[in-house]
Formats: C-alpha cells, structure tokens, sequence
C-alpha cells in the first residue's frame, strides 16, 4: 500500500514551523508519527562506553498503574551493544525514514539501533507486556493502518492532534493511558518526549547541507532534489 508519508510527517511538524496544510486521513498521519516514537526511544537507549559485551541481561522496569500503584517486573533480555558495532554504519534516522514511501520495519530498525522492546518499557515507565501491545500497534500504523491506535482508545481527533505535535484530547489520554496500565502522567510525559525530541532531530537534520542529505532526509525537509 503506498503512503503519502512525506505529507503526512510535515504535518507532524506543523506547531513548529508554522506551515498550513489540509489534514491527512488518520491511517496517512498514524504511519508519519511511527518514525517520530520509535526515534525517540531510539534516542532515549544508554550506553556503557567503558565495557559493553553482548550477551543475555537482566532488565527491569518499574512503573505506575493506571490507577497510581508502583509496579516492578524482570526479565532476560539479550542485548546487542552498539559499543561492539562501532565500525557498523548507523541506520537512517527514523524520523527520515517515515518521510518515504516503505516501512520503517519498526522492530528491526530498533533493533539495529540497540533498543528492545524491554529498553522501552523500562524508559517509558510501563509493563513489558504493554509496551508490546504498544509496538504492535506501531507496526500496524508503519503499513498506515491506524485502526490498532484507535483500539488504544484514541480517538480520530487525538490522531490528527498527535500528528500535528499537539497533546491528545484529555479523554484520548485518559483513554490511552488505561489501555497501556499506565499513570495518565506517564502517558502525558512520553508524548511530550516524543514531541520534543521530533522538532530536535528534524531541525538537526534540515540543518545539513543539501548535499549531504539523503532522498528521505530531503522529503522531510522539504527539499527539492536537484
């Protein structure tokens, strides 16, 4: 199914530039934030520079409920450090990546980059099994299906406001942040990480030289191929 993705992570990032566009259906802006989620877990990943060795770990993730009570669980994870593949070139941004017309493939390209679904959990303060759920929905919205977002409890208003870098209707976090057992808080705070860290890494990349952009990097920016 082909998607019309650089519009629709234009309109993303339309609170920051200030540009007028004609809203995208909910399946065209859901595929656009996909890059801008799974982004800024990428860039949420820690590293231990002084010793890393792949291998099997211990992960654990501490969060609140829905309804305020601290939970913890543990689990095995194997773990491939970016220390031991400094000599791998590092994949496409993500955020560039959803400007084009394939999938980003939102589990692999994690992957590459050193985040598991665990890492996420952990950083976004939610249970294992619910930031799977999460990514599931994710992988849905990657092929521009937005029907998994919706079963979330988002709304089609709070997807086009999610896309156009605005928090969702107060019902839509509510709504989410029951679906993912999570403190509506928490919900509310990863949102905004995501929202911040978009405008960061899309001004980091629109400041490069033409040249040197790749054909994505271009469609995000809005560049004209020369």
């Amino acid at each position: 199914m082909k998607r019309i993705i650089s519009t629709a992570v234009l309109a993303i990032f339309v609170a920051a530039t200030g540009a007028t566009m004609t809203a995208c259906d909910d399946d065209d802006v859901a595929a656009g934030v996909v890059g801008a989620v799974v982004g800024a877990g990428i860039a949420t990943v820690i590293y231990d520079n002084n010793r890393c060795d792949s291998g099997y770990r211990t992960v654990c993730s501490n969060y609140y409920d829905y309804y305020g009570n601290l939970r913890r669980e543990c689990r095995q994870v194997y773990h491939q450090c970016r220390y031991d593949r400094l000599n791998v070139p590092a994949t496409e941004s993500a955020l560039a990546l959803a400007a084009g017309e394939e999938r980003i493939q939102v589990r692999q390209h994690a992957a590459a980059n050193g985040l598991t679904v665990e890492a996420f959990a952990k950083e976004y303060w939610m249970s294992f099994e619910k930031a799977e759920l999460y990514w599931t929905a994710l992988d849905a919205a990657d092929q521009g299906n937005a029907a998994p977002l919706r079963a979330l409890g988002l709304s089609s208003e709070d997807i086009q406001l999610i896309g156009h870098m605005q928090l969702p209707t107060q019902a839509g976090i509510d709504a989410l942040a029951k679906s993912l057992d999570q403190r509506a808080d928490m919900t509310t705070a990863m949102i905004n990480r995501v929202r911040a860290w978009s405008m960061s890494e899309k001004n980091r990349i629109c400041s490069k030289p033409t040249f040197s952009m790749s054909g994505d990097e271009k469609k995000l920016c809005n560049v004209q191929n020369d």
